[in-house]
C-alpha cells in the first residue's frame, strides 16, 4: 500500500514538475492530488485521505502557513512539508514552529527529494505500526475488531502468520532484550532484521506477545529469535507457536485460542520450543493420585515435613523427566499447597495468598523444574516454622548479600549463587532488594558494575572496553557497552573521552 501525497502549488507548470520529481524518486508514495491553494487542499481532504501535504508558502486564498495551522488543529496525523525559495525563509521558520516536518528548496532536486521521502516513509511506518498495534491490542482485550484492521487483514491475510511468543523469564532475560515490545528500539530492530508488516499486542501475561508478521518472514524471525536467545547465554527460554492466517478475519480469535492452548500444553521450564500446533502431540504426566494424596495428608498431619519434602522432590524428579509443561506443574503445585493448608487445619488464613505470591516469583525466575521445587520446599518449611539454617533479621541478611556483591563484583554473579550461599529462595532475595534497595537483585548488580566501570575509567581513561568488561565479569564486551550506555547515556568510549578531556583541562589550570 502506497502512502498518499497532496501537493499544493498555485503555478500549474511547477505543480506538474513537483509531481514528476516526487514520483520518480519513490515507489512508496503516490501523488493523489494537485491543489492550487490551502482551501483546495482542505476541500479535498473532506472526502479523501492523505498522509503527506507538500505545500508552497505563498499561495492565493489560503497560504502555506495558514494551511499548516489548520491541519495541525483538524488533521494532526498528516505530515506537512514546506516548499519554498531562499527569500521565503522567515515564512519557513514560522511553518517549522507550527510543526512542519521538513522543508525543500525550489526548484526541487532529485537527491534531496529522495532523502526526504525516505525519512517520511520511516516516520509514517512508525505511525502505521503504532496505530495497527493499538487496534490489535483493542481486539485482544475486547474481541471487537476495527473495520480498518479487518480490511488490512483481509487484504494481506494470506501473506501473514499469527505468532504467540512467550518469554520464560521476563525479569531475568526480558522482552526488553529478547524482543523489545513497547520499546522505541523496536522499529529499529525490525528494520535491522528486514521484517515488514510486524504488528504486536500484549497477551494474557506480562511475558507473552501476539504477533502478526508476513509469512515469508517467519523462518528469518525464528532464526533471529534463536540467535537472540543464544546471545542471552541461557538467561532466557521461550515458547514460540505460530499458525498461518487465512483471509477470513472472523477466525483470528479461534486461531489465538488454539495458539494459547498449545503454549499452555507445551511450555517446559528452561526449554525453548518452536512450531505449529499440529506439530505437537498431546502429552500426559504423572498426577497426584489418591495413594500419593493420602500419603502426603498423613505426613502433614503428623508434622513429618522432611518426609513430605522427599515425596515432593520425587514428584518433581518424575515431572522433570517427563518434561511436564509449566502449566501442569503450576496446577499440581496449587494442589499440593491446598492439601497442606487443609491438613494444617486451615488456621493460617494468609497461607494460600502468601503461597501464590511466593510461587509467582518462582515461576518467573525458574530455569528448570528443580528451581520451582526449591522455592516450594523453602516456602513450606518457612511457613511451618521448621528448621532453618539461616535466621537473621531481614535487614541484616540484605546487608550481608549486598556486601557479598561488593566483594565479588568482578565475577559473573548469578542469583542462584546467592540462593545456594545464603540458603534462601530467589523470590526472597528479590523481595529483600525491592524492600531495602528499591530495585531487583539483577538491576542492583548491574548498577554496581556500571558504577565500578566509571571508577575504572576515571582512574584510567585509556582502558579498553574489552578489558573493563572482563574486569567486571562481562563475558561479552558488546553487551557491556549496551548496558553502560543504557545506564549512563554515553558509550564507554565517550565517557572515557570526556574524563580524559576534563583531566587535560585540570592540568592546564
Amino acid at each position: 500500500m502506497k502512502y498518499r501525497i497532496v501537493i499544493a502549488e498555485d503555478e500549474p507548470v511547477i505543480q506538474r514538475y513537483n509531481k514528476r520529481i516526487v514520483e520518480r524518486n519513490t515507489e512508496e508514495f503516490e501523488v493523489c492530488a494537485l491543489c492550487e491553494n490551502g482551501e483546495d487542499v482542505l476541500e479535498y481532504l473532506e472526502e479523501h485521505e492523505a498522509d503527506v501535504v507538500m505545500t508552497d508558502v505563498r499561495m492565493p486564498a489560503m497560504d502555506g502557513i495558514e494551511l499548516i495551522r489548520v491541519l495541525k488543529d483538524r488533521r494532526p496525523g498528516i505530515i506537512t512539508v514546506v516548499l519554498s525559495g531562499y527569500q521565503d525563509f522567515p515564512y519557513v521558520r514560522e511553518c517549522m514552529k507550527l510543526g512542519s516536518e521538513d522543508y525543500l528548496l525550489k526548484p526541487l532536486k532529485d537527491p534531496v527529494v529522495a532523502d526526504t521521502l525516505k525519512s517520511l516513509k520511516e516516520k509514517l511506518d512508525r505511525q502505521r505500526l503504532k496505530h495497527l498495534e493499538q487496534q490489535f491490542e483493542e481486539f485482544i482485550k475486547k474481541g471487537e475488531m476495527a473495520e480498518e484492521f479487518i480490511q488490512w487483514l483481509e487484504l494481506n491475510g494470506r501473506d501473514h502468520v499469527l505468532v504467540l511468543l512467550r518469554s520464560g523469564c521476563p525479569h531475568a532475560g526480558s522482552f526488553e532484550t529478547l524482543l523489545p515490545v513497547g520499546n522505541p528500539r523496536l522499529f529499529e530492530l525490525v528494520k535491522e532484521w528486514g521484517l515488514q508488516e510486524l504488528v504486536m499486542a500484549g497477551g494474557r501475561y506480562i511475558n507473552e506477545r501476539l504477533i502478526l508478521l508476513r509469512r515469508g518472514s517467519l523462518r528469518r524471525f525464528c532464526a533471529l529469535l534463536e540467535k537472540r536467545a543464544e546471545e542471552m547465554q541461557g538467561k532466557n527460554y521461550y515458547t514460540c507457536i505460530y499458525e498461518n492466517l487465512g483471509s477470513d478475519s472472523s477466525r483470528v480469535q479461534e486461531k489465538i485460542c488454539l495458539l494459547t492452548k498449545t503454549a499452555d500444553e507445551q511450555m517446559v521450564v528452561g526449554k525453548t520450543i518452536m512450531g505449529r500446533p499440529e506439530q505437537f502431540s498431546s502429552r500426559s504426566y504423572t498426577d497426584i493420585d489418591s495413594r500419593l494424596r493420602g500419603k502426603m495428608t498423613a505426613l502433614v498431619k503428623g508434622g513429618q515435613w522432611e518426609g513430605l519434602k522427599d515425596v515432593i522432590i520425587e514428584l518433581f524428579r518424575i515431572w522433570e523427566n517427563e518434561q511436564a509443561s509449566l502449566h501442569w506443574i503450576q496446577s499440581e503445585v496449587m494442589d499440593i499447597i491446598t492439601l497442606i493448608h487443609m491438613n494444617m487445619g486451615g488456621k493460617q488464613p494468609d497461607f494460600i495468598k502468601k503461597a501464590l505470591e511466593a510461587m509467582d516469583g518462582a515461576y518467573v525466575y525458574a530455569r528448570s523444574a528443580s528451581d520451582i521445587l526449591f522455592n516450594l520446599c523453602d516456602f513450606v518449611t518457612e511457613q511451618v516454622n521448621s528448621r532453618r539454617e539461616y535466621r537473621k533479621d531481614s535487614k541484616e541478611l540484605y546487608e550481608d548479600i549486598r556486601d557479598y556483591v561488593y566483594k565479588n563484583i568482578s565475577s559473573n554473579i548469578r542469583l542462584r549463587d546467592i540462593t545456594e550461599r545464603f540458603y534462601i529462595s530467589q523470590t526472597y532475595v528479590n523481595r529483600l532488594f525491592n524492600k531495602y534497595a528499591d530495585t531487583s537483585f539483577y538491576d542492583f548488580v548491574l548498577a554496581e558494575k556500571i558504577l565500578q566501570a566509571k571508577h575504572i575509567y576515571e582512574e584510567n581513561p585509556g582502558a579498553k572496553i574489552r578489558e573493563v568488561a572482563q574486569m567486571l565479569g562481562f563475558s561479552d564486551a558488546g553487551y557491556f557497552g549496551k548496558v553502560f550506555k543504557a545506564r549512563t547515556g554515553e558509550t564507554p568510549s565517550e565517557y572515557a573521552k570526556n574524563i580524559d578531556s576534563s583531566h587535560g583541562a585540570d592540568k592546564m589550570t
